[in-house]
């Protein structure tokens, strides 16, 4: 039924491609950006309000926040599509709150946030507002599409902090529109009307985004965890990544898959923090 629904979308995207060009790709694009949030479960929500919420204003949209701990160290956590800030709990839990302070946040789109829609332009704003409000921010750890935006946020504005490390990152702006067109069963004309939206949206070109252009230019010590058998993201990411990176250290895993939740993984993560 889902897949049914998912097509009819596509046949009105191409059919709209027809009579209103501009419109069908503005559409696609919105459509695009909206990651259908699940609700949270009264135990992710429990935890979440261990956190002491309060609220980042994004440009209009209310990101929601969350601290634990009361240490001078800061890390932030930033998770992935189709998530929010619960993602962390094992990390929260196994981590010394005398020694560090941690920070997450739900992205638009998630969690408690507001917005119906995120893309990466979006969570690098996020990003940037929610680093403003943390002091001496010692490091930022980052999954899957959190990641991508991180190394945006980080080329963009370059913070001054200690250690990144990225989990399952995608690479390419392509990567993503060509599992949205091949879902949607979209035509070219679409597909182009959207990505030149995207590039007013953005106010660059989609190519500006791939991480072959932005992590050279890193020089923070950088901490690349990926599984060989990811089917999210391809590890050949992170083995691009630690060979045009400055300073970067790759730590691979063979079972975990795109999500990497184990304890070797959290321990590993800690280790590196210091």
């Amino acid at each position: 039924m889902i897949k049914f629904f998912i097509r009819l979308i596509g046949i009105y995207l191409n059919t709209l491609s027809l009579i209103a060009p501009k419109l069908a790709g503005k559409q696609c694009f919105y459509i695009f950006c909206i990651p259908f949030k699940a609700k949270l479960k009264p135990r992710q929500q429990a935890f979440l309000n261990t956190g002491n919420p309060s609220d980042v204003d994004v440009d209009g949209i209310q990101v929601k926040k969350y601290t634990w701990g009361k240490g001078p160290r800061h890390i932030l956590f930033v998770h992935g599509w189709q998530s929010n800030a619960y993602r962390w709990k094992n990390y929260i839990d196994s981590m010394d709150h005398e020694a560090f302070t941690l920070h997450a946040f739900d992205a638009p789109g998630h969690g408690n946030s507001g917005s119906l829609y995120a893309n990466v332009p979006l969570y690098e704003k996020a990003l940037l507002n929610i680093v403003a409000e943390i002091p001496n921010l010692d490091s930022i750890v980052a999954h899957s599409i959190g990641s991508f935006a991180c190394f945006y946020y980080l080329h963009e504005h370059q913070p001054r902090i200690n250690k990144f490390i990225s989990m399952a990152p995608p690479f390419r702006v392509d990567e993503f529109v060509g599992e949205y067109r091949k879902q949607l069963g979209l035509w070219d004309r679409p597909v182009k009307h959207m990505v030149d939206y995207f590039v007013t949206y953005a106010g660059k070109e989609v190519y500006y985004f791939d991480l072959d252009k932005l992590a050279p230019k890193l020089t923070y010590e950088t901490l690349l965890i990926h599984d060989l058998y990811d089917k999210d993201t391809d590890y050949k990411h992170s083995e691009r990544l630690h060979d045009i990176m400055q300073d970067a250290t790759l730590f691979s895993t063979d079972s975990f898959g795109h999500k990497l939740k184990s304890p070797v993984v959290i321990r590993k993560i800690i280790d590196f923090i210091g």
